[in-house]
């Protein structure tokens, strides 16, 4: 992967020193049409995501970790430099490897395990149900008060 996106770059390059623009979404669209059928998932997720989020470091790093993923758990040697403590990056301890969240693009966990993401459903189902509640309350009130002859009030 990391030579097929060192490919694009220096194809891009090249022609931006004869003077050709090329944009970001440009080097996107290549890189994502020569891949192969196994990154089709991945490929087809970048619909969803917002065009000012959807850049050429995101698209790169979601590549690279997709290829990672398709690789499996590999051994990592620890480093032995007493610097290795002090980085800022997180390794996934059950794959061994450094990945980024797709959701709040942090480093260490998977979209899956996020722990913004699973606050933020939990805070929009809870909304959703309190919204459900008033309507469903609402709805109660306007039949009592409309004259209605139901028996069903709470719905």
């Amino acid at each position: 992967m990391e030579s097929w996106i060192g490919e694009v770059r220096t194809r891009a390059r090249r022609l931006e020193s004869v003077e050709v623009k090329v944009s970001d979404e440009d080097i996107i669209v290549v890189l994502t049409a020569g891949l192969p059928s196994s990154y089709t998932p991945v490929v087809i997720s970048f619909d969803a995501i917002e065009p000012e989020k959807l850049t050429l470091d995101f698209v790169i790093t979601r590549l690279l970790n997709e290829e990672a993923r398709q690789a499996g758990p590999s051994v990592v040697k620890r480093e032995e430099n007493e610097n290795a403590a002090m980085r800022s990056d997180r390794v996934n301890t059950r794959t061994g490897i450094n990945v980024q969240c797709f959701y709040c693009l942090e480093m260490g966990h998977y979209s899956s395990t996020c722990p913004t993401k699973l606050k933020d459903n939990k805070a929009r189902e809870d909304t959703g149900r309190q919204k459900f509640k008033e309507l469903k309350e609402s709805l109660a009130a306007w039949k009592f008060d409309s004259g209605e002859e139901s028996e069903d009030y709470a719905m």
